[in-house]
């Protein structure tokens, strides 16, 4: 359901006056999408989120940056995630459609006691990070649980694992040499570690 009432044309723009161009609800009628179009029905919109998603609560739930038509944002996340109790749970950094960040990482992922639960670093789209892991799962305590070596894309460490799992108590549990995306075989004992590290919820895909 659309609604379709006040809007005003402004250099091929269509908004309305005091919001979005586009509103749909839930069953409840109550709120669920806010987004922000141009007359040709391209997402975009210059000074906030052009597309909102809320919880039936009221609550945001989503926030997504466009320009034109392309996720993309330069002063902050393009993708803002939150659980209905407000508190964030995840944050995209994407310029023209692909995860990028120089200076952190460009994914994270957090507890609902704002914890940090995963980070992953991108250039370009391509999960990448010279001086440190580029993929990090940490454990509600803080501590890490699993880290993953990148390098333009692949999973790949010339001085070390590549694949670093932990135990909740700091004792490493799994180590995995790769490089350039091969990895080197590993142990039967090795292979049984990873599939307890796996077991205990570690996610070597993200």
């Amino acid at each position: 359901m659309s609604n379709s009432k006040g809007y005003e044309e402004d250099q091929n723009e269509l908004h309305r006056m005091f919001g979005p161009t586009s509103v749909d609800y839930h069953a409840d009628g109550s709120t669920a999408t806010e987004m922000y179009l141009l007359v040709d029905g391209k997402c975009h919109r210059k000074d906030g989120p052009a597309v909102i998603n809320y919880y039936p609560s009221g609550a945001v739930e989503r926030e997504a940056y466009y320009t034109m038509d392309t996720l993309h944002r330069e002063d902050g996340p393009a993708i803002v995630r939150r659980y209905e109790s407000g508190a964030v749970q995840k944050e995209v950094y994407v310029l023209d459609n692909k995860r990028h960040r120089e200076d952190g990482p460009a994914l994270i992922e957090y507890y609902e006691d704002g914890t940090v639960e995963h980070e992953s670093y991108f250039l370009r789209g391509m999960k990448h990070r010279e001086d440190g892991p580029a993929a990090v799962g940490y454990y509600p305590s803080g501590s890490v649980k699993i880290e993953f070596y990148y390098v333009n894309g692949k999973i790949s460490r010339a001085d070390g694992p590549a694949v670093i799992g932990y135990n909740d108590d700091g004792q490493v549990a799994i180590n995995i040499w790769c490089k350039d995306g091969l990895e080197f075989m590993p142990s039967e004992e090795q292979l049984d570690l990873y599939a307890e590290t796996v077991r205990k919820n570690l996610d070597p895909s993200r």
